[in-house]
């Protein structure tokens, strides 16, 4: 047996520490992908309460107009809305909904139920506004922006906060 010793270590402790070291490697490399899994689903939670937070801002800036909101702009308060009711977007959930079903169900049940009223209410408002008639229905811009307010307030998450 060769008993040599390298920067005041043996054979043996030289293979204790490389077998260490090895399996740190191998621990690490199995726990990189957990965690970058980890990081990018809080990412799209995250991302995806901050489009609902957005556009419940949206439904409350639209079921705030008055008269006095856009004078100058003469059109009823429907109408104005509607318009505002446009700005309501879903691009994100729409494009990760299979990722939240993926990473969790419960997190999937609670944004398909806020971003199906929102964007049921911003689809109807389109609707109503591209009528072609003289005379769009506008008091269901009224009725479905109310409805929307009424669902989003029966969510537990996000009920506090509609106006």
């Amino acid at each position: 047996m060769n008993n040599e010793l390298f920067l005041g270590l043996s054979n043996i402790a030289w293979t204790a520490i490389s077998s260490i070291a090895t399996s740190l490697a191998v621990i690490i490399a199995l726990f990189i992908p957990i965690l970058e899994k980890n990081k990018r689903r809080l990412n799209i939670f995250s991302i995806i309460e901050d489009e609902i937070n957005r556009n419940i801002d949206v439904i409350n800036k639209a079921s705030k107009v008055d008269e006095s909101y856009l004078s100058f702009i003469k059109a009823p308060n429907a109408v104005k809305k509607g318009f505002i009711l446009q700005d309501i977007r879903t691009h994100y959930w729409d494009e990760n909904k299979q990722y939240v079903s993926e990473y969790s169900n419960k997190k999937f049940i609670e944004y398909s139920q806020i971003n199906e009223v929102i964007k049921e209410t911003h689809d109807f408002a389109k609707e109503v506004l591209n009528i072609g008639s003289e005379n769009p229905p506008l008091n269901y811009i009224e009725i479905a922006l109310e409805r929307a307010c009424s669902q989003i307030r029966n969510i537990k998450k996000y009920g506090e906060r509609i106006e």
